[in-house]
Protein backbone atom coordinates (compact mmCIF):
# COMPACT_ATOMS: atom_id res chain seq x y z
CA UNK A 1 0.00 0.00 0.00
CA UNK A 2 1.34 3.21 -1.07
CA UNK A 3 1.36 6.37 1.15
CA UNK A 4 -1.57 8.91 0.83
CA UNK A 5 -1.52 12.19 1.14
CA UNK A 6 -4.79 14.52 1.33
CA UNK A 7 -4.78 17.38 -0.67
CA UNK A 8 -4.17 20.41 2.19
CA UNK A 9 -0.54 18.26 2.31
CA UNK A 10 0.05 18.01 -1.48
CA UNK A 11 -0.98 22.02 -1.46
CA UNK A 12 1.80 22.27 0.78
CA UNK A 13 4.15 20.90 -0.70
CA UNK A 14 3.30 23.27 -3.66
CA UNK A 15 3.66 26.32 -1.19
CA UNK A 16 7.04 24.46 -0.29
CA UNK A 17 8.07 24.08 -4.17
CA UNK A 18 7.16 27.90 -4.80
CA UNK A 19 8.90 29.00 -1.92
CA UNK A 20 12.13 27.35 -3.04
CA UNK A 21 12.12 28.75 -6.83
CA UNK A 22 11.27 32.09 -5.68
CA UNK A 23 14.24 34.17 -7.00
CA UNK A 24 14.15 31.10 -10.50
CA UNK A 25 12.17 30.68 -13.39
CA UNK A 26 9.64 27.50 -13.08
CA UNK A 27 7.91 28.07 -15.95
CA UNK A 28 8.45 27.42 -19.83
CA UNK A 29 9.36 29.75 -22.77
CA UNK A 30 5.55 29.20 -23.83
CA UNK A 31 4.51 30.05 -20.78
CA UNK A 32 6.39 33.08 -20.50
CA UNK A 33 5.44 33.79 -23.82
CA UNK A 34 1.94 33.79 -23.46
CA UNK A 35 2.33 35.66 -20.15
CA UNK A 36 4.05 38.90 -22.10
CA UNK A 37 1.01 38.30 -24.59
CA UNK A 38 -1.32 39.21 -22.67
CA UNK A 39 0.45 42.31 -21.00
CA UNK A 40 0.69 43.51 -24.64
CA UNK A 41 -2.92 42.82 -25.11
CA UNK A 42 -3.68 44.73 -22.09
CA UNK A 43 -1.55 47.53 -22.78
CA UNK A 44 -2.72 47.68 -25.91
CA UNK A 45 -6.57 47.68 -25.82
CA UNK A 46 -6.65 49.54 -22.43
CA UNK A 47 -3.68 51.85 -23.04
CA UNK A 48 -5.42 54.86 -21.05
CA UNK A 49 -6.03 52.92 -18.17
CA UNK A 50 -3.41 51.90 -15.86
CA UNK A 51 -5.07 50.73 -13.15
CA UNK A 52 -7.27 48.22 -15.20
CA UNK A 53 -4.07 46.78 -17.15
CA UNK A 54 -2.76 46.09 -13.43
CA UNK A 55 -5.75 44.47 -11.87
CA UNK A 56 -6.50 42.46 -15.35
CA UNK A 57 -2.87 41.14 -15.30
CA UNK A 58 -3.04 40.58 -11.51
CA UNK A 59 -6.43 38.50 -11.33
CA UNK A 60 -4.75 37.06 -14.69
CA UNK A 61 -1.66 35.63 -12.87
CA UNK A 62 -4.04 34.76 -9.70
CA UNK A 63 -6.03 32.09 -11.80
CA UNK A 64 -2.70 30.80 -13.29
CA UNK A 65 -1.37 30.44 -9.90
CA UNK A 66 -4.97 28.41 -8.89
CA UNK A 67 -4.45 26.38 -12.25
CA UNK A 68 -1.12 25.30 -11.50
CA UNK A 69 -1.17 24.26 -7.60
CA UNK A 70 -4.41 22.21 -9.31
CA UNK A 71 -2.66 20.40 -12.03
CA UNK A 72 0.53 20.13 -9.26
CA UNK A 73 -1.80 18.26 -6.82
CA UNK A 74 -3.64 15.94 -9.50
CA UNK A 75 -0.09 15.29 -10.69
CA UNK A 76 1.62 13.74 -7.34
CA UNK A 77 -1.99 12.05 -7.16
CA UNK A 78 -1.51 10.40 -10.70
CA UNK A 79 2.23 9.59 -9.78
CA UNK A 80 1.49 8.17 -6.66
CA UNK A 81 -1.26 5.61 -7.97
CA UNK A 82 0.51 4.56 -10.96
CA UNK A 83 3.98 4.16 -8.85
CA UNK A 84 1.65 1.80 -6.60
CA UNK A 85 -0.31 0.33 -9.35
CA UNK A 86 -3.45 1.37 -7.26
CA UNK A 87 -5.55 2.83 -10.43
CA UNK A 88 -8.55 3.28 -8.32
CA UNK A 89 -6.76 5.95 -6.75
CA UNK A 90 -6.69 8.69 -10.21
CA UNK A 91 -7.81 11.57 -9.74
CA UNK A 92 -11.48 11.96 -10.79
CA UNK A 93 -13.76 15.18 -12.23
CA UNK A 94 -14.06 17.29 -9.41
CA UNK A 95 -12.01 15.49 -7.23
CA UNK A 96 -9.34 17.88 -6.10
CA UNK A 97 -10.74 20.23 -3.71
CA UNK A 98 -7.44 23.39 -4.65
CA UNK A 99 -7.23 24.48 -0.94
CA UNK A 100 -5.97 28.30 -1.16
CA UNK A 101 -3.01 28.77 0.72
CA UNK A 102 -3.21 32.77 0.59
CA UNK A 103 0.08 33.65 2.45
CA UNK A 104 2.34 31.67 -0.20
CA UNK A 105 0.73 32.85 -3.22
CA UNK A 106 2.73 34.90 -5.34
CA UNK A 107 1.98 38.38 -6.60
CA UNK A 108 1.91 39.13 -9.75
CA UNK A 109 3.06 42.86 -10.00
CA UNK A 110 3.34 45.42 -7.56
CA UNK A 111 0.98 48.80 -8.24
CA UNK A 112 3.22 51.33 -9.82
CA UNK A 113 4.59 53.14 -7.40
CA UNK A 114 2.34 56.54 -8.94
CA UNK A 115 -0.82 55.89 -11.27
CA UNK A 116 -1.75 58.78 -13.02
CA UNK A 117 -5.60 60.15 -13.75
CA UNK A 118 -6.94 59.51 -16.63
CA UNK A 119 -6.24 62.67 -18.51
CA UNK A 120 -2.40 62.12 -17.88
CA UNK A 121 -2.60 58.68 -19.04
CA UNK A 122 -3.44 59.88 -22.74
CA UNK A 123 -0.44 61.71 -22.95
CA UNK A 124 1.33 58.40 -22.27
CA UNK A 125 0.32 55.65 -24.41
CA UNK A 126 3.54 54.00 -25.48
CA UNK A 127 5.77 51.60 -23.22
CA UNK A 128 9.30 50.50 -23.35
CA UNK A 129 8.14 47.00 -23.42
CA UNK A 130 6.17 47.49 -26.51
CA UNK A 131 9.08 49.38 -28.07
CA UNK A 132 11.52 45.98 -27.07
CA UNK A 133 8.90 43.80 -28.88
CA UNK A 134 9.43 45.79 -31.91
CA UNK A 135 13.28 46.76 -32.04
CA UNK A 136 13.41 42.46 -31.09
CA UNK A 137 15.52 43.38 -27.55
CA UNK A 138 14.28 43.32 -23.86
CA UNK A 139 12.59 45.49 -22.06
CA UNK A 140 16.02 45.88 -19.89
CA UNK A 141 17.84 47.27 -22.73
CA UNK A 142 15.34 49.70 -23.88
CA UNK A 143 15.14 51.17 -20.43
CA UNK A 144 19.01 51.07 -20.01
CA UNK A 145 18.97 53.40 -23.31
CA UNK A 146 16.51 56.07 -22.05
CA UNK A 147 17.95 56.42 -18.59
CA UNK A 148 21.86 56.44 -19.77
CA UNK A 149 21.51 58.26 -23.05
CA UNK A 150 18.65 60.07 -23.04
CA UNK A 151 17.25 61.41 -20.07
CA UNK A 152 20.77 63.10 -18.90
CA UNK A 153 20.96 64.81 -21.46
CA UNK A 154 16.83 66.57 -21.01
CA UNK A 155 15.85 69.34 -19.35
CA UNK A 156 12.96 68.76 -16.00
CA UNK A 157 10.22 69.49 -18.46
CA UNK A 158 11.14 67.20 -21.20
CA UNK A 159 12.14 64.28 -18.99
CA UNK A 160 8.37 64.32 -17.95
CA UNK A 161 7.65 62.82 -21.52
CA UNK A 162 9.09 59.31 -19.85
CA UNK A 163 6.66 58.54 -17.13
CA UNK A 164 8.77 55.24 -15.28
CA UNK A 165 7.18 52.38 -13.30
CA UNK A 166 8.51 49.78 -10.86
CA UNK A 167 7.16 46.48 -10.61
CA UNK A 168 8.16 42.87 -10.24
CA UNK A 169 7.74 40.21 -12.83
CA UNK A 170 6.25 36.63 -12.70
CA UNK A 171 9.46 35.23 -11.21
CA UNK A 172 9.03 37.90 -8.30
CA UNK A 173 12.36 39.68 -9.97
CA UNK A 174 11.94 43.55 -10.15
CA UNK A 175 11.07 44.92 -13.42
CA UNK A 176 11.05 48.78 -14.55
CA UNK A 177 9.32 50.23 -17.26
CA UNK A 178 8.33 53.75 -18.84
CA UNK A 179 5.65 54.91 -20.69
CA UNK A 180 6.47 57.37 -23.17
CA UNK A 181 4.32 60.32 -24.72
CA UNK A 182 4.54 61.16 -28.31
CA UNK A 183 7.76 63.82 -27.44
CA UNK A 184 9.83 60.85 -25.71
CA UNK A 185 8.94 58.30 -28.48
CA UNK A 186 10.61 60.67 -31.01
CA UNK A 187 13.38 61.43 -28.81
CA UNK A 188 13.76 57.33 -28.58
CA UNK A 189 13.79 57.64 -32.59
CA UNK A 190 16.36 60.32 -32.77
CA UNK A 191 19.11 58.30 -30.14
CA UNK A 192 18.45 55.23 -32.65
CA UNK A 193 18.38 56.85 -35.78
CA UNK A 194 22.14 56.81 -36.26
CA UNK A 195 22.22 52.82 -36.42
CA UNK A 196 19.40 52.55 -38.76
CA UNK A 197 21.03 51.99 -41.66
CA UNK A 198 23.68 49.27 -39.87
CA UNK A 199 21.16 47.52 -37.92
CA UNK A 200 18.11 45.86 -40.06
CA UNK A 201 16.40 44.66 -36.68
CA UNK A 202 16.94 48.65 -36.05
CA UNK A 203 15.82 50.16 -39.32
CA UNK A 204 12.38 47.83 -38.41
CA UNK A 205 12.17 49.00 -35.45
CA UNK A 206 12.19 52.43 -36.45
CA UNK A 207 9.65 51.51 -38.96
CA UNK A 208 7.24 49.74 -36.61
CA UNK A 209 7.21 52.60 -34.06
CA UNK A 210 6.53 55.02 -36.23
CA UNK A 211 3.72 53.51 -37.46
CA UNK A 212 2.87 52.73 -33.62
CA UNK A 213 2.77 56.07 -33.22
CA UNK A 214 0.49 57.18 -35.73
CA UNK A 215 -1.98 54.95 -35.07
CA UNK A 216 -1.47 55.96 -30.59
CA UNK A 217 -0.94 59.68 -30.77
CA UNK A 218 -3.46 60.16 -33.83
CA UNK A 219 -4.67 63.98 -33.77
CA UNK A 220 -8.48 64.16 -33.53
CA UNK A 221 -9.83 66.19 -36.10
CA UNK A 222 -10.90 69.65 -35.15
CA UNK A 223 -14.24 70.75 -36.08
CA UNK A 224 -13.82 74.40 -38.46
Amino acid sequence: MGEKYSDTEIAQMFSDYVTRMQDKPRHTGAAQKETDAFDLFCESEFPRNVRLQVNLFDRMMNCAVEYEESGFIAGFKTAMALKSGQEEDLPKPSNISSPRIEETKPAAITEPQKVPNVDDVVKFRITSKQIAELFETTNAKVVKRIERFIIPKLDDDSRKGFEKYEGVNVQMKPITFYRLNKAACEMYLKQMEPKRKNYVNIAGGCSKLEELMEKVFRVEAVPV
